[in-house]
């Protein structure tokens, strides 16, 4: 049962139903009117609408000759632009392709350099792949690591915790590590010594309080410690690199993934490709070199840098470490005291990663006159563990990228299409990117199969192909050429490609008019404050039924950008929408809550349950009292609506405005 809240922009009049809100907007407001499409551009479109390609080195290894001659033929075709990505095989058991150059050195920066004027004088916009941080130890991504030692008491305890081993989660490649004279990795921090009680199982004791031991081992790692009566776990944590390698790295490129918690990381990442690419081609803002690229966040159990028990410090009011052993699900103090300690630690992994990696990475790149582009949309759990929000992160950089799949077995399940659709329409993103046709069936699929999936991926917000992937084919490499194991394959390799081009066209049209267009979503669904969160595929939501469109929205769009006009929430840009629709949980930020009740005020339409907590553990009574004080002013009225938000949201949408 819920509460409705309803403002008529006259006067507020109050009635009750359990549960639901409900602030009905008057009127509809037209959206801003789209930019006329010009019949000349959909003939022959814009090299901005034109598909682009994710450009295969294999090896590293490239002929100056045949770059020239693959971007002439793609031009000539009706591609706009490729990613240059210089990746290992992988498959290649015999080792029939040489090893390829040092990378971003001699023979490779002079190939990068030649690619990037060749694009140029043909009018093609360059990107390049910058997965891999070529930058000192310290910059590459940092993990938590443990290790543990049982004890039992009552005893005047003596002995040697040990240091930790790297866990190597990804079997791909060995970890990138640095090592001292004893086998630690390097740079390391010591971060805490913890002791938890455990009961005659050996498992935690719940809930308990942690015991701090810092100040009971020294530097060689002897304990000493009068124990208490019981079993006890004691844990070292020690902050370290996790050594992870960049996904499909070879000989030559040995890169580390970077520290994306890290601002001084971030630097030291995009200078080093920056550093060697204007030494090679000057100004940057003056080539074709457009933007910078940034894979899938496929990382392990990178989720702590140097300084972060400083950084959580000053986010959240209080200290990380007595609950360390929560991150292992160890329940300490009490499980709401818990939930709301994960829920401040998974928010600061998120804040942290966004403005230090996505926003001070497009910062830096602006001034060189590019972008950051990056599949920040995840997916995240249970396919990898991406440790930060998908709208905010693709927000904050200069277009946005996903990825979809074609599976002859689940043809239509485009998994990251309806994020990145999202965040361009809230954050007035001009390219909604998709890594596309990623697979492995490589030559075995040609326009007739995979316009399907183009469609449904145009339908559900996309404005640019990207395919995945283009390959470059060396002239020693011969026909179909050294090619990466996976994709939907579109390069002069192909047979049909000499008949190609009316198919890139094709893809050009409907990109140009899709950027030409205005989305008009119906229903604006909030995820909650809570991260990392992402957005799911898109669907038929419950309740609403088909017909009707909508857009997840994040905290910083409602407490920032939104504002009511005769009844429509409205961005800035012009983007509206009908109806904001609240997840269907208990808890809410305080923050969030008040911007939604000056939303209710202004005469927005709003539905979902009354909160009734916080999330965070600071200040949590405090905040709490906010929540319910807010919640509870909120006007109301009742429109006869029972069901689920969703139901709401259908029946409120239906009511006002009906399917053309």
């Amino acid at each position: 049962m819920s509460k409705l809240f309803r403002s008529t922009g006259i006067g507020l009049t109050l009635a009750l139903l359990p549960t639901l809100w409900f602030a009905a907007t008057v009127s509809a407001q037209t959206p801003r009117e789209p930019d006329e499409p010009q019949p000349s551009l959909f003939r022959d479109p814009p090299m901005s609408a034109r598909p682009r390609g994710m450009w295969v080195w294999p090896n590293g290894i490239t002929s100056l000759s045949r770059i020239t001659y693959e971007l002439e033929e793609m031009k000539a075709k009706g591609l706009g632009g490729f990613d240059i990505w210089d990746v290992g095989l992988h498959v290649d058991r015999n080792e029939v392709v040489p090893r390829g150059p040092v990378f971003m050195e001699g023979e490779m920066i002079a190939a990068v350099g030649h690619a990037v004027r060749e694009a140029r004088r043909l009018g093609l916009e360059m990107g390049m792949n910058v997965t891999n941080t070529m930058a000192d130890a310290r910059y590459g991504a940092i993990g938590l690591h443990r290790s543990d030692r049982e004890v039992s008491g009552p005893q005047a305890f003596t002995g040697g915790l040990a240091f930790p081993e790297v866990e190597r989660r990804h079997k791909r490649t060995p970890p990138l590590l640095t090592r001292d004279d004893r086998g630690r990795p390097l740079p390391f921090e010591e971060v805490a010594v913890i002791a938890i009680r455990l009961g005659d199982d050996g498992k935690p004791v719940e809930p308990q309080t942690a015991i701090s031991l810092d100040g009971n081992i020294n530097a060689e790692g002897l304990l000493q410690w009068q124990v208490p009566e019981g079993r006890w776990r004691i844990t070292r944590y020690v902050a370290a690199p996790t050594g992870e390698a960049g996904l499909f790295i070879r000989p030559g490129a040995m890169g580390r993934t970077p520290d994306f918690f890290s601002a001084e990381a971030t630097e030291a990442h995009f200078g080093w490709y920056l550093d060697r690419l204007q030494t090679e081609l000057g100004p940057l803002n003056e080539t074709a070199m457009k933007y910078f690229f940034l894979e899938s966040y496929e990382l392990k159990d990178a989720l702590w840098t140097f300084d972060f028990p400083e950084m959580f410090r000053k986010r959240n009011g209080y200290e990380i470490l007595p609950f360390l052993p929560a991150l292992d699900g160890v329940v300490i103090e009490s499980q709401d005291m818990t939930t709301r300690f994960l829920y401040d630690y998974r928010s600061t992994l998120s804040e942290l990663a966004i403005q230090n990696h996505f926003a001070k990475g497009q910062a830096i790149l602006e001034k060189h006159g590019m972008d950051y582009v990056a599949e920040a949309g995840g997916p995240g759990p249970p396919v990898h563990e991406v440790p930060f929000s998908d709208l905010p992160a693709l927000g904050a950089l200069g277009f946005t990228r996903g990825e979809f799949w074609h599976r002859e077995d689940e043809p239509m399940n485009l998994q990251i299409i309806k994020g990145p659709a999202s965040a361009a329409h809230l954050y007035n993103k001009p390219f909604v990117e998709a890594e596309s046709f990623t697979g492995v069936l490589l030559w075995q699929k040609a326009p007739n199969s995979l316009r399907r999936v183009a469609d449904r991926a145009f339908a559900e917000g996309l404005n640019r192909i990207v395919y995945h992937v283009s390959a470059h084919t060396p002239w020693e490499s011969g026909q179909p050429g050294w090619v990466y194991p996976f994709g939907s394959l579109m390069y002069p390799g192909l047979a049909w490609w000499p008949k190609s081009q009316p198919w890139h066209r094709y893809l050009s049209r409907v990109s140009y008019l899709m950027q030409r267009g205005h989305f008009v979503g119906d229903v604006l669904y909030f995820y909650g404050d809570q991260a990392p969160q992402f957005v799911k595929p898109k669907h038929v939501r419950d309740g609403l039924g088909p017909g009707y469109d909508y857009d997840l929205v994040n905290t910083e769009i409602i407490r920032d950008r939104l504002e009511v006009q005769d009844g429509r929430l409205v961005l800035p840009h012009g983007q509206s929408y009908r109806i904001l629709v609240l997840p269907d949980q208990d808890a809410i930020e305080p923050e969030t809550l008040a911007a939604i009740e000056q939303l209710v005020l202004q005469g927005a339409t709003v539905i979902g349950r009354r909160p009734t907590r916080s999330h965070g553990l600071h200040r949590q009574d405090e905040l709490d009292d906010q929540v319910r004080e807010i919640g509870e002013r909120m006007p109301t009225a009742a429109l006869g609506c029972t069901a689920s938000s969703s139901s709401e949201a259908s029946s409120a949408v239906a009511a006002r405005w009906p399917s053309a």
